[in-house]
């Protein structure tokens, strides 16, 4: 990953190490193959959701399971296009 202060971001956001944190961002990156440039953490209702954008400006959600595990992104919000869906 590029930007080494997104990792940190979110290992600070996550409380993980940020060798989680980069391995996060990588999935991420190539989920929506470009650059992570901004990134929070939510706890909603359905659990925690990370709230990312890219280089070009889009928007995404993703669901982060237990394990640090990311099951689904969306383009725009959870109610938006699913992109990625991990198997299990």
């Amino acid at each position: 990953m590029e930007n080494e202060q997104i990792t940190q971001k979110l290992a600070g956001l996550l409380r993980c190490s940020e060798r989680t944190a980069q391995s996060i961002c990588s999935c991420l990156e190539n989920v929506v193959s470009g650059t992570v440039t901004d990134i929070e953490v939510a706890q909603t209702s359905l659990g925690r959701i990370l709230r990312f954008n890219d280089a070009a400006g889009n928007s995404y959600e993703a669901f982060l399971e237990r394990g640090f595990f990311i099951s689904m992104v969306f383009e725009g919000s959870v109610r938006g296009k699913q992109i990625y869906r991990a198997i299990q």
